[in-house]
């Protein structure tokens, strides 16, 4: 879980800019439905404005899904 990531690159030059208003959680699950599940409760959830599922995939068959969403706050 990354909760508030920096927006750019860090350099020494310029200030870090984070974005207070995402989290990013990444992982992996064995089903396909308990995903769709669990993403449609925290869209249920009053905290949460948006869902983006920046990655949702299987490496081969019978690995597991290797996902990555982003949850933009309210």
């Amino acid at each position: 879980i990354r909760i508030a990531p920096v927006n750019d690159k860090i350099r020494s030059e310029k200030p870090i800019v984070f974005d207070d208003r995402t989290i990013i959680v990444s992982g992996k699950c064995t089903n396909s439905q308990y995903f769709n599940l669990w993403k449609d409760d925290l869209k249920k959830e009053d905290w949460v404005e948006t869902i983006l599922i920046n990655q949702f995939g299987q490496e081969e068959p019978g690995k597991p899904i290797i996902f990555e969403i982003q949850l933009v706050i309210k």
